[in-house]
Formats: C-alpha cells, sequence, structure tokens
C-alpha cells in the first residue's frame, strides 16, 4: 500500500527526493502552504503522514486534531527570518503592522505570535492577512498590503538577492523543526506503522550520508531549490536531521510549554 505523504517544497527535504528514486512505495505531495495546508489534508483524510513544524503539529494536537508525533525529522531549530518588502521603511518588529501568514495554525502565524508575545505585544485580528504561500506573501509585502512574513531563512533568501524583501532579523525557533506525523487512523495498522518508521530511518541514514559530501550535495540543493551555492552550504552545515529514532516527546514538551506561555495553547 503506498503512503500518501507530504513536505514542504524546501531543502529539508532533499534527502526524501533522493531516496524516493529507488523507492515507489510512497505517494509524495509537496505543499507550498506549509503545515497548516497539510493538517488540513490530514484531517480530510487525503494525506496520511506530514512533516510538520513541531509547534503547528503540537498547537493542532492540543486542539484535538488525530494525529499522531511520531519522531522528530529535523533536529536543529527553524531559522525563522522575519521579512518586508525591500521598499518598505520599517527596520524592526512593532505595533500595528500587518502581518502575512500562510494560513491561521501554521508556523508563520505561530511564531509571529511567540515573536511579539516576547515583547509582551498582542496581534489583533485585523493584523493578519492569510496569502497561502511564498508566492502569496511576495505579492503582499512587495505591494505594500502587509509589512512582515516569518518564514525560513534560507528558502526565502533568493527574494531578498532579487530586490523584492529584505531581512529585517532572524527569530530562531526555539525546539526541533520538523516532526513527523501521522493520522490516527492510519497508524492503527501497526504493520504500515512499522513499516513506515523503518522507511523513515532509512532516509535519516541516507541524509547523515550526504552531509559526508558537502560540496557535492550543496551543488545539488542549490540546483534542486534555486539557494545560492554558498547559502547551501552555509545551510547544510547548519541543519542538523534525526537518527529517525528520536519519539519527539521532548521537543513536544518545550514546545507546547512555549505555545502555552505564548497564550496560543490555552490551560
Amino acid at each position: 500500500m503506498s503512503k500518501r505523504a507530504g513536505a514542504v517544497p524546501e531543502h529539508f527535504f532533499y534527502p526524501w527526493k533522493v531516496w524516493l528514486k529507488e523507492n515507489q512505495n510512497w505517494s509524495w505531495e509537496e505543499f507550498p502552504g506549509g503545515s497548516g495546508a497539510m493538517l488540513n489534508e490530514l484531517e480530510k483524510g487525503n494525506l496520511d503522514v506530514a512533516f510538520l513544524l513541531t509547534e503547528s503539529a503540537v498547537a493542532a494536537k492540543a486542539k484535538g486534531a488525530e494525529i499522531e508525533i511520531l519522531r522528530v525529522y529535523v533536529e536543529s531549530p527553524l531559522p525563522w527570518g522575519i521579512f518586508t518588502g525591500a521598499k518598505n521603511s520599517i527596520k524592526e518588529t512593532r505595533e500595528g503592522q500587518i502581518y502575512a501568514i500562510s494560513r491561521f495554525g501554521s508556523g508563520s502565524h505561530l511564531m509571529a505570535i511567540l515573536e511579539a508575545s516576547m515583547r509582551n505585544v498582542e496581534i489583533k485580528e485585523d493584523q493578519w492577512l492569510v496569502v497561502d504561500d511564498l508566492k502569496g506573501a511576495r505579492e503582499a509585502l512587495v505591494s505594500g498590503e502587509a509589512d512582515l512574513f516569518f518564514w525560513e531563512k534560507w528558502t526565502t533568501k533568493p527574494l531578498v538577492d532579487v530586490g523584492d524583501f529584505k531581512m529585517l532579523e532572524v527569530f530562531p525557533g526555539p525546539w526541533p523543526a520538523f516532526v513527523l506525523c501521522g493520522r490516527t487512523s492510519f497508524l492503527a495498522d501497526e504493520i504500515l506503522k512499522e513499516k513506515l518508521l523503518q522507511d523513515f530511518e532509512e532516509v535519516c541514514d541516507l541524509a547523515k550520508e550526504l552531509k559526508l559530501d558537502l560540496k557535492k550535495t550543496a551543488k545539488a540543493i542549490s540546483e534542486n531549490y534555486g539557494i545560492q551555492p554558498n547559502d547551501a552550504m552555509e545551510w547544510l552545515q547548519y541543519v542538523v536531521w534525526s537518527d529517525g529514532k528520536e519519539d519527539g516527546n521532548q521537543a513536544r514538551k518545550i514546545a507546547l510549554e512555549g505555545l502555552m506561555k505564548a497564550g496560543i495553547i490555552q490551560n
């Protein structure tokens, strides 16, 4: 049975692209809309498993989503760039700005709230602008319809390079970046679940092998994702893929505490 998996179209998942060339028992779909879009598809039963931002998975599960957090995929925290339009005069985050987000419940939404809470600021409902994905964010920030957008630093840097965006700062996520999640009903089949985790560990092993030849892998990532070679190398030296065995309990605990402190999840 083919497993229907979803992930964002980003360089974190390059090991899967390599692995899937030799393994056809997965149906792989990319979601530019991020974790919020994948959570919708998991809820509808259109996906079996998805690689979600840790904060999105924890928030969704706390609010009743029928998903299970299985494993940590990327141990290193996500470096969230805080972006604005290149012609926007703002130099820092402050009250009253308009936030572009991919979806409510997405990382771009949750991390904006978390960053604001650390400044003791509450973002009001009329300050959110749903833009679906990076393309929508580009349109909103370039036109001035929105002021800020939180997205992964290296994924978004090409828009800085071409003069559409400028990056105000980097807001580091306080927990591991991505976790592997599955739909509860799908995971009820223990044989499927065991095979899923075996495949997952294989990919994590491959990810570590890819880091043994940084130059070759950075070149491939640059070509596949449109990232400048030096940026691909910088990212590759930064990222830490898991060994495939970490169950995510500690990551879930840290994220839950942070999201509760920020008021994103209620006690």
